[in-house]
């Protein structure tokens, strides 16, 4: 919704996205913000103030809110900037400051023009349901009449809705668009594309936040470590040398026996 700003010819509109438009109904302005630059921008026009974040946001949107019950407003072209200070009285003074960059044509038209046309529309509809209506009733009252009915209160009665006489007085709408609403429904429903460089504008600041990394180390009781280093030691292979040595001394200590048996023998 366009709120005039108090003494001036400017007009803004503002969402709840931070997106803020001014206008003069010749241009068009605007600044796209985000919650840390809107906050930024508050405590920068506040300087003075020390107040916690969420009460400045309050505050600034209730500014940007309701821009007719300012105190004063300050403005300032600057080649194709509007800088656009408002202030307004909590007790104390509480002041916006915005800086804002001119739009292009086509936003111009999609913020400003098609609106104003969606508007017009939709009243030139209400306009002829309400005469149909008005018609309708009238038809009713004949009706009534006809069988014999009366309205017994006379400041009730009224003449018979003239529907010529009434579009008489108004030929704006005929003037720009004729009988028919083609006109401004295919202008209500034309999209243009805003130029990407306008579209894309963002004044957001990015806050990079690195979290701590914290190292924690797991030490395991001696014992635990001790029976873990022994379950890995390996026992290293047996070598074909070794191999060898083992079937030479089976061979011997097969043999001594038979010996000694002989030697038992010769003895006797």
């Amino acid at each position: 919704m366009w709120k005039n700003i108090k003494n001036s010819n400017l007009f803004l509109r503002f969402t709840d996205k931070y997106e803020i438009f001014i206008t003069d109904f010749v241009s068009v302005w605007f600044t796209y913000l985000s919650k840390s630059t809107f906050i930024r921008c508050l405590k920068e026009s506040n300087i003075l103030l020390e107040m916690a974040e969420e009460a400045l946001i309050e505050k600034g949107m209730h500014v940007l809110s309701h821009p007719g019950d300012i105190k004063n407003v300050d403005q300032k072209f600057e080649k194709k900037t509007l800088v656009v200070s408002m202030t307004m009285l909590f007790g104390y003074p509480f002041k916006v400051t915005l800086k804002l960059c001119e739009g292009s044509k086509e936003l111009f038209f999609q913020k400003v023009t098609q609106p104003l046309l969606r508007t017009i529309s939709e009243l030139k509809s209400s306009q002829n349901e309400l005469c149909q209506l008005l018609n309708k009733k009238d038809s009713e009252i004949e009706e009534y009449k006809r069988m014999g009915g009366e309205i017994a209160i006379k400041f009730l009665k009224t003449p018979r809705f003239n529907e010529a006489s009434l579009m008489s007085k108004y030929q704006t709408y005929q003037e720009y668009f004729g009988s028919s609403d083609e006109t401004v429904q295919s202008l209500v429903k034309l999209k243009l594309d805003v130029p990407e460089d306008i579209a894309t504008v963002k004044q957001e600041v990015l806050e990079d936040t690195v979290p701590a990394v914290q190292q924690t180390i797991k030490m395991e009781p001696d014992s635990q470590m001790a029976d873990n280093q022994n379950t890995q030691i390996e026992t290293p292979p047996t070598t074909f040398k070794q191999e060898a040595e083992l079937s030479i001394k089976s061979e011997l200590l097969s043999i001594l026996p038979n010996s000694r048996k002989r030697m038992k023998k010769l003895n006797l």
